[in-house]
């Protein structure tokens, strides 16, 4: 455990420091087989969507370190000198770090140093280490959901066992640590909703109803007056060094939601020296809770099967799209505005025909010039003559002749096939 003394001053290192103290990478490892590899820069914000069913870990080594061991054969490599990152066809991966304009947008929300220097002691200080995940960080947690569930119904706050400690503490200001832990939340959950925005992505926490339930309590908590949709933090301190090891064994995030809207876990990073011989990686990471979508809609389980099925029909009919379209040895796929594959026969018969014959409405006399216009008459099939639509009138003129039960037994006989039939009837 590092300690960190009262008066230690802080400062946020540069990317040619952060090189020279150690390499840190991000690995993701998707469920189509590729691997992501985020080298860490030393203010940043990522989200990942779905991260809870990838296998993903932080490792770390001397200066030029690279976690080749650790990857398959296709990588997606994002270099720390990257302002900003934007997956726009997948949506999985966005990042944005310092100089980029959501960093811009943003810089006035993050708190001043000496409560972020305050805040990352009182982490060293109070927080835990899970040794199932990595023995060599600190960790506090503030949420809801979590395994309470008093009465049946899971806890609106978790996690207030570390205020309780600043309050015990003379050292801190459990006001002022609980206001700044709100800000670095408010922060990321902006610039990752403009992230989601610009790749057209849905955005995260749509439910009012969830948000009144849960992520308002703890808005009101951390003291965040905007609508942050967050129902779980996290906040992690890390030594930096530069020795060869896994920060964070690789591991899924099996207690976070999987629901449309509630599936993105948000991180902020930001790597900063405390005194003169201690380097610090200090986390942010915003989440949602399986347990509060499980409470909050209970029959999305009974659903899933239908999803499912809904996901191997419409990838069965993508593939048959690009047989049908595109051919089976054809590799391009025919544009439906090009229109080179088209062509008119000039010999062919033609009739022309008079579509206005110049009488005004109002005059009732042919006072204007009469509009003719060539037409291609081409002959109707038996299909388009016995087609279903051509039933529409008569059926209407029939619906009071029809006994209730006739009205739908036809109703349900035409439904498949052509709609307005059913508009006809008048049920």
């Amino acid at each position: 455990m590092i300690k960190i003394g009262h008066r230690s001053s802080i400062k946020l290192l540069t990317q040619a420091e952060l090189d020279n103290v150690t390499a840190s990478f991000l690995l993701v490892h998707t469920d189509r087989g590729l691997d992501i590899s985020s080298k860490l820069s030393p203010l940043e914000v990522y989200s990942v969507d779905k991260l809870k069913d990838f296998r993903h870990a932080r490792v770390c080594g001397p200066p030029g370190y690279q976690p080749s061991q650790h990857l398959g054969d296709v990588v997606l490599q994002i270099g720390s000198e990257s302002h900003e990152y934007l997956d726009r066809y997948s949506k999985l991966f966005h990042v944005a770090r310092q100089g980029s304009v959501y960093f811009k947008e943003y810089n006035n929300i993050l708190p001043a140093d000496c409560r972020f220097a305050n805040f990352c002691k009182s982490i060293l200080k109070h927080g835990k280490i899970d040794n199932a995940r990595s023995k060599c960080q600190c960790r506090i947690n503030i949420g809801c959901g979590g395994q309470h569930f008093p009465d049946g119904v899971p806890a609106t706050i978790i996690g207030k066992g570390f205020a309780d400690k600043l309050e015990s503490d003379n050292d801190f200001d459990c006001v002022e640590i609980l206001s700044t832990i709100g800000l670095l939340v408010e922060f990321l959950w902006r610039v990752s909703q403009d992230m989601q925005r610009d790749v057209c992505d849905a955005p995260c926490a749509p439910d009012r109803l969830r948000w009144d339930a849960y992520a308002k309590h703890l808005c009101r908590y951390l003291f965040i007056t905007e609508d942050v949709g967050f129902e779980d933090v996290t906040f992690v301190m890390s030594p930096l060094t530069g020795e060869e090891h896994d920060v964070v064994s690789e591991h899924t995030d099996v207690m976070n939601d999987n629901l449309g809207g509630y599936s993105c876990t948000c991180v902020f990073n930001a790597c900063f020296s405390l005194g003169h011989d201690a380097f610090m990686h200090m986390q942010v990471i915003g989440n949602f809770r399986r347990t509060v979508r499980q409470y909050m809609v209970p029959f999305e389980r009974s659903l899933q099967s239908t999803i499912d099925n809904g996901r191997r029909y419409i990838a069965s009919w993508q593939a048959d799209m690009q047989v049908i379209f595109a051919g089976i040895s054809s590799n391009q796929i025919r544009d439906p505005f090009d229109r080179s594959p088209f062509f008119l026969d000039d010999d062919l018969p033609f009739t022309r025909l008079r579509i206005f014959d110049g009488t005004s409405k109002k005059n009732k006399k042919p006072d204007q010039q009469s509009i003719y216009g060539d037409y291609l008459l081409t002959e109707i099939g038996l299909s388009r003559v016995t087609s279903l639509s051509m039933l529409i009138d008569p059926i209407s003129k029939m619906k009071d002749t029809l006994s209730t039960d006739q009205r739908i037994e036809l109703a349900f006989f035409c439904q498949p096939v052509v709609k307005p039939i059913l508009v006809s009837l008048h049920f």
